[in-house]
C-alpha cells in the first residue's frame, strides 16, 4: 500500500485587525473625537450666544459668578435698550448695590486693540443708585505695595455715563455724577475720564482726570471745585428730592479752587488754589478777598502718606466752605519740608504751623475763639505709629482777649498723652452763656485704642494683618483754679477725674470720679460740692445713670445773678442720690398723640432719685425740704415738701404711662402755703 507525505496542517491565524486595518480605525476614532469636541463646543457657543442674546442673559449669567445676583432685567445686553432694577456684587470684604441700571445701546467688539480681549462701548449709560460698602475680612492680608499695572484687557467707553446718587460706606452721598468714561484709551495705555462733574454737600466739582495703566502709573487731573449754587425748579434732580432753595444768600462770599495732581502714582505732586470774593459791608476788613494755596507730596499707598507740604491762607473764611464751620479770617502757613526735596523714610519731618484769626469772637456766635495758633509737630515715616506735638500754643480770644492753651504730647502705637496748661482763660469770651471769670490750670489727656499705622513691612515681607477693633478709653485730670470777674468773690477751685469707654460691640461708659468743687479759702471753710457719677449704655440702646453727692455752705450768689443779695450770708447744703435706667424697648404711647414726644421718655424710664436739703439760708429765710422721683412700669411717682421760712410746697402726685392712643391723666395732692411769698423776689 503506497503511502505519501502529508502536509503539514497550520494553526489557525488568531482572531483580530491586522496591523492596517488597526490604523484606519484610530485614525476613524480620532476624527470622531475631534468632530464631537467640535460639535460640543458649538453647542457650547450657540447656548451661550443664545442665553447672552436673550433677554434674559444677566440672570442665566448670575449663579455662575460667585457673589452676583440681577433682578428685574429687561432687554438684552448685546444691543439695544437694556435696563436691570438691581444688582448686586459681594466679594473681597466688598458690596457694591447698582439700582436702576441702564443704557439705550450696546456694541460689543473682539480684541479691540493688541493688549485687549473685548471692548464694549455703552451709549447714555446711567444709573440711578449706586452703594459701596467696605466690611474688612478680617483673614485678608492689607497690601502694602501700589499696583504695577492697570491694564485689564477691557476697553469700556460710557460717555455721557450719569449716576443720580453715589454712596462709599456712611460718607456724605455724591449726587449727579456726570463724565465721559473711557478706560482702556490710546489702545489699553491709559484710562481716561472727561468732562467729570459731581455734587457733594454744597460742593460743586467738575473737571478730568488721566492715569497710565503701566510704566509708573503716571497721572494727570485737575479738577475745579466751587460753592454749589442752590438748584433752580427745572434743574432740581426727582432722584434726590433736592429742593430749591427760595432765596440765596447774597451775603455768603463765593470761592473757588483749582487742584492739579501730577506724577506717578506711588508719588504724587499736588498743587491747589483757592480764592474767595471779598465780602461787601462798611468794614475795613470786609473789601479784602481771600486766597489760599498749597503744595503737597503723597504717597498713597504708603504708611506715611504725607510726605511735604507748603500751604499759605489770607483772610480764609471757614465758613464758606461747609455750613457746620465758624466764620473766620484766618492768615498763616503750615511747612512740612519742601514739596520738590526727596525725604528718606528715616529722615525726621516737622509739620509747622503758624496761624492767626483777624475775627476771632464766642462760639455760640458762629465764630471762632482763636487769635493765634501754633503748632509744632515731628514724626518719622519709618515709624508712622509715633508723633511728638513739640510745641501747642493757643491764644483765645472773643470780643476781647481771653486767655492762652499751651501744651505738648505724644502719640504712639495708638496711645495719645497730651499735658495742657490754662492761663487766665476767660470762658465767657469763648460762649456769652458762661460766667464771667478768670481760669488757669493743668488738664491732663490720656486715650488709649486709637488708629494706629503699621510700620513699614520689610521688602519682600507680606504686609501684617489688619488690627482688630480695641476699645477706645479716654481719660481727663483736671484741676483749675479761678475767681469771677466780679470783686470780692471767693477763689474756685475744680478737681475731677473723668473717664470714658467705647468697646467694639457698641457699648460706652463713662464716669465722673472725685468730683471737688470749692469756692472760698484753701483751708475748705468756704462752699463745697463733692460728687460722683457714672453712666452706662449697652448694645441695645438701655442706658443708666448713677450719681451721688453733696453741696456744703455754698453761696450761690456768685454764680446766680438772682440771687445776689446783700441781706446777709448765704449757705445751701444738700445732698442727692439718683439711680435711673432708660429702656430703649419698652413700650411708648402711639405717634401722633398729643403727649407722645413728652411722654416717651417718662414710659422707658426706671428707678429712683432723691434730695435732701438740710438747713439752708437763702434769700434771707431758711430752707429745708426733701424730694423723691420712683419711676416703675406702672406709673410715675413723685413727693417733695420743701420749706422756706413760713412758706410750704407739699406734692404727692402719680403718673401712669399712657397706653395706646390713650393720654395719661396726673393724679395727687399739691398744697401751696406762701405768706410771705414775697420774699424770694430778686
Amino acid at each position: 500500500m503506497a503511502t505519501s507525505d502529508a502536509a503539514p496542517v497550520e494553526p489557525p491565524q488568531a482572531q483580530g485587525l491586522s496591523p492596517a486595518r488597526g490604523r484606519r480605525t484610530g485614525h476613524w476614532l480620532l476624527v470622531a473625537a475631534v468632530a464631537g469636541s467640535m460639535l460640543l463646543l458649538a453647542l457650547l457657543i450657540g447656548a451661550g450666544t443664545w442665553a447672552w442674546r436673550s433677554d434674559a442673559a444677566l440672570t442665566r449669567l448670575a449663579p455662575w459668578v460667585p457673589g452676583l445676583s440681577v433682578s428685574g432685567q429687561q432687554g438684552r445686553p448685546t444691543g439695544g435698550p437694556f435696563s436691570v432694577q438691581r444688582l448686586q456684587w459681594q466679594g473681597a470684604g466688598l458690596r457694591v448695590v447698582v439700582e436702576g441700571l441702564a443704557w439705550d445701546d450696546a456694541q460689543w467688539s473682539w480684541r479691540p486693540h493688541a493688549d485687549g480681549w473685548v471692548g464694549v462701548r455703552l451709549e447714555q449709560a446711567r444709573a440711578l443708585r449706586v452703594q459701596v460698602l467696605n466690611a474688612p475680612d478680617p483673614q485678608a492680608r492689607t497690601p502694602s505695595d501700589a499696583p504695577t499695572s492697570l491694564q485689564w484687557g477691557l476697553e469700556l467707553q460710557a460717555p455721557g455715563m450719569r449716576i443720580a446718587r453715589f454712596e462709599l460706606d456712611q460718607q456724605a452721598p455724591i449726587t449727579g455724577l456726570i463724565a465721559d468714561v473711557h478706560l482702556g484709551a490710546a489702545s489699553g495705555a491709559e484710562h481716561r475720564v472727561e468732562a467729570l462733574a459731581l455734587r457733594r454737600e454744597g460742593l460743586a466739582v467738575n473737571g478730568r482726570a488721566v492715569i497710565g495703566t503701566r510704566d509708573g502709573l503716571p497721572v494727570q487731573a485737575t479738577l475745579n471745585l466751587a460753592a454749589a449754587t442752590p438748584a433752580t425748579p427745572a434743574s432740581a434732580s426727582a432722584d434726590t428730592g433736592a429742593q430749591p432753595a427760595a432765596d440765596a444768600a447774597p451775603s455768603a462770599p463765593a470761592w473757588r479752587a483749582e487742584v492739579q495732581v501730577t506724577g506717578p502714582l506711588q508719588r504724587l505732586l499736588v498743587d491747589a488754589r483757592m480764592t474767595q470774593d471779598a465780602m461787601p459791608g462798611p468794614g475795613p476788613g470786609a473789601a479784602a478777598a481771600a486766597r489760599a494755596d498749597v503744595q503737597a507730596t503723597l504717597a498713597p499707598f504708603a504708611a506715611w502718606p504725607l510726605l511735604a507740604l507748603v500751604a499759605n491762607a489770607e483772610r480764609l473764611d471757614l465758613s464758606t466752605l461747609s455750613p457746620g464751620l465758624p466764620q473766620t479770617a484766618l492768615s498763616g502757613r503750615a511747612l512740612l519740608s519742601d514739596p520738590q526735596a526727596t525725604q528718606g523714610m528715616k529722615d525726621p519731618l516737622v509739620l509747622d504751623i503758624q496761624l492767626q484769626n483777624a475775627e476771632p469772637g464766642p462760639w455760640d456766635a458762629n465764630r471762632l475763639p482763636l487769635r493765634s495758633l501754633q503748632v509744632l509737630l515731628q514724626g518719622r515715616p519709618a515709624e508712622p505709629e509715633t508723633l511728638v506735638f513739640d510745641r501747642f500754643v493757643a491764644d483765645l480770644a472773643g470780643t476781647r482777649p481771653a486767655g492762652r492753651i499751651e501744651g505738648k504730647g505724644r502719640l504712639h502705637k495708638g496711645s495719645l498723652a497730651l499735658e495742657l496748661a490754662l492761663t487766665d482763660v476767660s470762658p465767657e469770651q469763648l460762649a456769652t452763656t458762661a460766667p464771667p471769670m478768670r481760669l488757669g490750670g493743668t488738664l491732663v489727656v490720656a486715650v488709649d485704642g486709637l488708629p494706629s499705622a503699621p510700620a513699614p513691612s520689610p521688602a519682600g515681607a507680606p504686609a501684617p494683618q489688619p488690627a482688630a477693633p480695641r476699645t477706645l478709653q479716654a481719660r481727663v485730670q483736671v484741676d483749675l483754679t479761678g475767681r469771677l470777674a466780679r470783686a470780692n468773690t471767693p477763689p474756685l477751685r475744680l478737681q475731677t477725674l473723668a473717664s470714658v469707654t467705647l468697646p467694639p460691640d457698641g457699648t460706652l461708659s463713662a464716669s465722673l470720679r472725685e468730683l471737688r468743687a470749692s469756692a472760698g479759702p484753701a483751708d475748705g471753710s468756704g462752699g463745697q460740692v463733692t460728687g460722683e457719677a457714672r453712666f452706662e449704655r449697652n448694645a441695645a440702646g438701655d442706658w443708666r445713670l448713677q450719681s451721688s453727692g453733696a453741696v456744703a455752705r455754698l453761696d450761690p450768689g456768685p454764680w446766680w445773678p438772682a440771687a445776689r443779695l446783700a441781706r446777709g450770708g448765704q449757705s445751701l447744703n444738700a445732698r442727692w442720690q439718683a439711680d435711673l435706667t432708660r429702656l430703649a424697648g419698652a413700650a411708648a404711647p402711639a405717634a401722633g398723640t398729643a403727649a407722645s414726644t413728652s411722654a416717651s421718655l417718662w414710659s422707658q424710664l426706671r428707678g429712683s432719685a432723691s434730695l435732701v436739703m438740710a438747713e439752708s439760708r437763702f434769700a434771707n429765710l431758711v430752707w429745708r425740704g426733701d424730694a423723691s422721683l420712683q419711676a416703675s412700669a406702672a406709673a410715675l411717682q413723685a413727693r417733695a415738701d420743701l420749706r422756706a421760712g413760713p412758706n410750704r410746697f407739699l406734692l404727692d402726685g402719680q403718673l401712669p404711662h399712657a397706653r395706646g392712643r390713650a393720654a395719661a391723666v396726673p393724679t395727687g395732692t399739691l398744697d401751696i402755703q406762701a405768706p410771705t411769698l414775697a420774699a424770694l423776689a430778686p
